[in-house]
């Protein structure tokens, strides 16, 4: 229940809500109808301001040129056109810079009259507006300047001279960038002049050839003596074997050997002795007389002692000739090795050296190619042509703008004016009413 009477006693308002607005809308309707001359003669006043205003107003023509920002045509890839379009926007000082503005307003005289223009109030006047378009490598060139053939040239001359500084850049990187390069080309030749230089020393100093001679020579006598041990040590133990032997035979062998021989063989002696002892015994004779065998085995023996004792010492002489051959040997491909590890060091020094002038050489020959790689050209499309009719002022725009502003401001004053009119009408009669009252209350 409580709920249906509240709903009873909401809905009846809404009426008197629109009413009460459409009430104050007739209200206004009907002040603006009261005002409608005055706002319908100011709105001409302020058309016809506009339209003297604009024909007042000097002309300004908008003249239009392109530059496009070429790709490389070198190491063309999508990443590096990609790189290269990311760029496109630090050319836009290359149009929009002082300097070339201020050269522009000089070589155009537009610094003398009637323009007199200086850097600063072409900047003011913002008769240079240089932009992107989106999705392309050009860069939108426009001018404004009150002379259509001036606005022309200009935006021909900051095209033209925004490439040929290109150009100038490009060249003056791809001079430095040679100067660079030619630097580094004559220090890698000095350096390789130095080490093929020390090279020839070292090498010189060296004698590889020689030691590797003196080495093969050493080497051979090495041989040689190695043989020799090989052949003394052989004849010492057959040496040593034949004493050995030749002493056991010796010691068996008789020094003095004893012969008794019979002469009664000899007719002759045996009548003679028969005559002279009156007997006929046998006769024998003694004989004693060194061993043949035994000298013999004894000159061996002293033979196979001697050659023993002197191999020997050719033994020790042989090693002691090894050992200074082994030691001048050590001594020598120690020295080889190091002198070979120098000339090892120079030579690769030398290779480094000598690609790296080849490198310098290929890159200073290649600089202008290097530079252009990295480099974008640009190019004027085609020229501005003076345009024949202005962008500004546009006669019709502003009437319309003054028109429509001007309506719209006097109509808010008409309110404005209304509401201030029925106030002090509200407000003198509350007064009446307040003077009636007191008058009724006395």
């Amino acid at each position: 229940m409580p709920i249906r009477k509240e709903r009873v006693e909401f809905f009846p308002r809404l009426p008197m809500m629109s009413h009460d607005a459409d009430y104050n809308l007739m209200k206004r309707i009907e002040a603006l109808q009261r005002h409608q001359k005055w706002i319908a003669t100011g709105t001409t006043l302020s058309a016809l301001l506009a339209l003297v205003v604009s024909l007042i107003l000097p002309k300004i023509y908008r003249a239009t040129t392109y530059i496009l920002v070429s790709e490389s045509k070198i190491e063309a890839n999508s990443q590096y056109s990609m790189w290269q379009y990311s760029l496109i926007r630090t050319y836009v000082p290359f149009v929009d810079s002082d300097a070339l503005i201020a050269r522009a307003i000089r070589d155009l005289h537009l610094d003398q009259p009637p323009y007199n223009l200086t850097v600063d109030r072409f900047r003011r006047d913002r008769y240079l507006d240089v932009d992107i378009p989106k999705g392309t490598r050009l860069l939108e060139i426009d001018v404004e300047f009150p002379a259509s053939r001036l606005a022309a040239d200009l935006a021909n001359y900051l095209a033209q001279n925004a490439a040929y500084f290109n150009t100038e850049v490009t060249m003056k990187e791809t001079q430095t960038t040679q100067v660079f390069l030619k630097q580094h080309m004559d220090e890698a030749s000095r350096h390789l002049a130095e080490i093929e230089k020390e090279r020839l020393k070292i090498r010189k100093d060296a004698s590889i050839e020689d030691k590797d001679k003196e080495a093969s020579i050493l080497l051979e006598e090495k041989a040689r003596i190695s043989s020799q041990l090989e052949q003394f040590r052989m004849t010492i133990a057959q040496s040593d074997a034949e004493v050995k032997t030749l002493a056991e035979q010796l010691t068996k062998a008789p020094h003095i050997i004893s012969l008794k021989k019979s002469v009664d063989s000899d007719n002759y002696i045996r009548h003679t002795t028969e005559r002279l002892r009156g007997d006929t015994e046998g006769l024998t004779v003694s004989e004693e007389t060194l061993s043949n065998v035994h000298e013999k085995l004894q000159q061996r023996y002293a033979d196979a002692l001697s050659l023993a004792k002197s191999s020997e010492a050719g033994l020790l002489a042989a090693k002691s000739d090894l050992a200074s051959i082994n030691s001048k040997i050590t001594q020598l491909l120690e020295t080889n090795a190091v002198k070979r590890s120098e000339i090892e060091r120079i030579d690769r020094e030398y290779v480094l050296a000598k690609e790296n002038v080849e490198a310098a050489t290929r890159s200073y020959q290649n600089a202008s190619i290097a530079v252009t790689a990295q480099s974008q050209d640009l190019k004027q499309l085609a020229p501005a042509q003076p345009p024949e009719r202005p962008v500004r002022p546009n006669i019709i725009l502003n009437i319309v703008l003054a028109t429509l502003l001007s309506s719209v401001l006097l109509s808010i004053a008409a309110l404005i004016w209304e509401g201030i009119r029925s106030m002090r009408r509200m407000r003198s009669d509350s007064i009446e009413q307040a003077e009636e009252l007191l008058a009724s209350h006395r």
